[in-house]
């Protein structure tokens, strides 16, 4: 009996140094907070990640949208395209000379297509493809038919197919930078836009095959 009352009697004095039941200790509260800060950076660093992804998904979407349409107008210029020994079928990589149908604004006539050039010109200022066209035989361009086709391009180049057949012209064909004749056209047109910065960059690609003219050299390629 005597030594349950001295148990009891020690269990109730608590020693002055000795660890309340319940309470935390100041490494316990330190490695809590550690803890706690690691999972809210991690939460954060997967929402800011979403958040981006989203935004380029969201911008690449809006730009696909706009080079198809682009290439769209510019698919049914080529197929339109017209060999005319008055102007010539000129190509550069940054330009794109097309003999084809281009509204005519003649006094009294009203607005109307007709044979004339139609130019595409990549502007590394402005960051744009623009699209000019003027009826035949007009040597100016009107400002009124420039539309700035597609914005936001970082880079734009054409290239043009020589097959085989021509006097310079490989037994396979070849991709070429310069084409310039008044009679004949590439066999096919390849154009390749460039889109982003040092950041996140994509490319958006397309070969129109020309269909009034066989897959052959001859011609103007250079």
């Amino acid at each position: 009996m005597s030594a349950g009352i001295i148990l009891l009697q020690r269990l109730r004095v608590r020693k002055p140094n000795a660890p309340v039941c319940g309470a935390f200790t100041l490494i316990e509260v330190l490695v809590v907070t550690a803890i706690v800060a690691l999972l809210v950076g991690a939460i954060g660093a997967c929402l800011a990640g979403g958040f981006r992804v989203w935004d380029s998904a969201r911008t690449c979407n809006v730009v696909d949208g706009q080079a198809m349409i682009a290439l769209a107008v510019l698919e049914r210029d080529l197929m339109n395209g017209r060999p005319f020994h008055e102007i010539e079928f000129r190509g550069s990589p940054d330009q794109l000379t097309i003999p084809g149908l281009a509204p005519s604004r003649d006094p009294g006539e009203g607005p109307a297509e007709r044979l004339g050039t139609i130019q595409y010109t990549f502007d590394p200022v402005a960051r744009s493809l623009i699209r000019s066209s003027w009826a035949f035989p007009s040597g100016a361009r009107p400002a009124c038919d420039v539309e700035k086709l597609l914005a936001g391009v970082s880079g734009a180049r054409f290239r043009y197919w020589a097959g085989p057949g021509g006097a310079d012209s490989p037994a396979v064909g070849e991709w070429r930078k310069e084409w310039r004749s008044p009679t004949n056209f590439p066999g096919m047109v390849r154009v390749d836009f460039a889109f982003g910065d040092d950041r996140r960059s994509f490319e958006i690609s397309r070969t129109f095959v020309l269909p009034l003219c066989p897959l052959s050299g001859e011609g103007g390629a250079r």
